[in-house]
């Protein structure tokens, strides 16, 4: 073990756990809870009964008792909805410690991260079939040109849809509907559950005035529609009371059918416009 002197181990606790909200267990080898500290609400712990089987009551711990006495990480589960922690079990004695970190941030950058992943993945297969009929055949047997020519479409295309502040939705082979882009403020403003990305947001549950829309969307995407299907403009606002008028797009690109949410500054008719 390395032997840290105490101004490095205070640092490091300061720096590396104290900002993960930490709470602790202490649970007897045959799984009876004993003793608990630290931030324990944030977990859903507080209130647990001592010498009752820690499984009934911490239900991500289930399966772990008896203890085997080889330390444990469990990464990255979500205890509560939304909060997720790094656990990590060891033993001492006849005795385990079971210690929670914090882990809701980095679950939440690793998601954004795939969300822009996922945006850009839609907008190349897009853009590189329009960059090849631009360029014709032959230039696209220079990669270098093609990619060049690929980034530099993408980069700005990504730079518009932040600038427009667009919300875009891939619908998914089994008709769910995925965020794909990042979200601009005002989404977050009127779906605060957008600022913890996640899989199953839907925007016909956070908008239930789109549910026809969505459902003229669907017979829309399943014939390959061109050009783009338009919702009527709908109103509604903020925990701050702040109004939002916003309009929702339906639009296939290539393979891909997305759904497009967009503030708007004035109402527009129903229907496909020409692209």
């Amino acid at each position: 073990m390395v032997d840290l002197p105490s101004a490095v181990q205070a640092h490091v606790v300061a720096c590396c756990l104290a900002t993960r909200a930490p709470a602790w267990l202490l649970v007897h080898q045959d799984g009876r809870f004993q003793a608990g500290q630290g931030a324990l609400e944030r977990y859903g712990l507080a209130g647990l009964q001592s010498a009752c089987e820690i499984e009934s009551q911490v239900p991500c711990l289930q399966g772990l008792w008896p203890f085997t006495g080889t330390p444990c990480y469990l990464p990255a589960l979500e205890i509560l909805t939304g909060t997720f922690a790094d656990i990590h079990l060891f033993a001492e004695h006849t005795d385990v410690w079971v210690l929670f970190l914090d882990a809701t941030a980095q679950v939440v950058q690793q998601r954004r991260l795939q969300q822009k992943a996922n945006e850009m993945r839609w907008l190349q297969d897009h853009y590189w079939v329009t960059i090849g009929q631009r360029l014709g055949h032959a230039d696209l047997q220079s990669p270098v040109h093609a990619l060049r020519e690929a980034l530099t479409t993408l980069a700005l295309l990504t730079q518009t849809l932040e600038a427009l502040d667009m919300v875009v939705f891939e619908r998914m082979p089994d008709g769910a509907l995925q965020l794909t882009s990042t979200a601009p403020a005002w989404f977050i403003n009127v779906c605060p559950e957008a600022a913890t990305p996640r899989d199953g947001l839907q925007p016909g549950s956070v908008f239930p005035v789109l549910g026809p829309f969505l459902q003229e969307a669907e017979a829309f995407w399943a014939r390959q529609g061109t050009g783009r299907y338009t919702s009527l403009p709908w109103s509604l606002g903020d925990a701050m009371a702040q109004e939002y008028s916003l309009e929702a797009s339906a639009l296939c690109c290539g393979k891909h059918q997305l759904l497009c949410l967009v503030p708007v500054p004035r109402p527009r008719c129903p229907g496909v416009s020409a692209s």
